[in-house]
């Protein structure tokens, strides 16, 4: 990672699983796909803050955003979930290791 860690993209999940930052930094390095998920959820959320702020969350859009994150975050979860049962696995193979 060139530039500072955390990057502004992944704030937003990184805000929203705090528990995982490690392995969220460590997918946004190497999974394109992570990488854009995290990109479309801080977007996603920005849209949301700025409805917020200017109190317009009765809009149909400020819903449409809310759902959009929820269905990143599900996404991001299950991302999340799948890695560390990878690195669980892999972590048995080698203690199995002779």
């Amino acid at each position: 990672m060139g530039e500072a860690w955390p990057a502004r993209e992944y704030l937003s999940v990184i805000a929203r699983f705090e528990e995982d930052a490690s392995l969220i930094a460590e997918l946004g390095e190497y999974c394109d796909k992570f990488r854009t998920l995290c990109e479309e959820h801080a977007l996603a959320t920005e849209v949301v803050e700025r409805c917020r702020q200017a109190e317009i969350v009765n809009d149909p859009t400020f819903f449409d955003y809310l759902q959009i994150i929820r269905d990143l975050e599900h996404e991001i979860a299950s991302m999340l979930a799948n890695e560390k049962r990878s690195l669980r696995y892999a972590a048995s193979k080698r203690s199995a290791a002779p």
